[in-house]
């Protein structure tokens, strides 16, 4: 009997080589949302929704900068409640906003807000 000198790709490679990869993919979401946190002031210029309703659609405000912010839940901040927080967004009205994530556009990765405090 020949042995085989090559690389084997069993079925065993194959499973530990998606669960290395969902691993990844899951800790640099962790890291991404952590390490861009940030907390601002903004002054509320138009609201978007998009898709039929907001529960299945999708939203984000800009502000007077001219800055676009999505509202999306996170699991890893346990946050769920993104629908409410842009229903109680006004538009001219200036909130204290919580949220992470960096404006990258060849990636389409936009600013998520998770929290608003309205200050006026």
């Amino acid at each position: 009997m020949k042995a085989n000198k090559g690389w084997v790709f069993d079925d065993r490679m194959f499973f530990i080589t998606i669960i290395c990869i969902l691993g990844i993919s899951i800790i640099f979401n962790i890291i991404y949302t952590y390490a861009t946190k940030f907390k601002k002031v903004i002054t509320v210029e138009e609201k978007y929704t998009y898709g039929s309703s907001n529960k299945k659609g999708s939203q984000s405000i800009s502000d007077t900068e001219n800055n676009v912010y999505i509202l999306k839940d996170n699991l890893w901040l346990l946050h769920f409640t993104s629908v409410e927080v842009f229903n109680k967004l006004d538009v001219k009205s200036t909130y204290e906003i919580e949220g992470y994530g960096l404006r990258i556009p060849f990636l389409g990765y936009f600013p998520n807000i998770y929290k608003a405090k309205k200050i006026s």
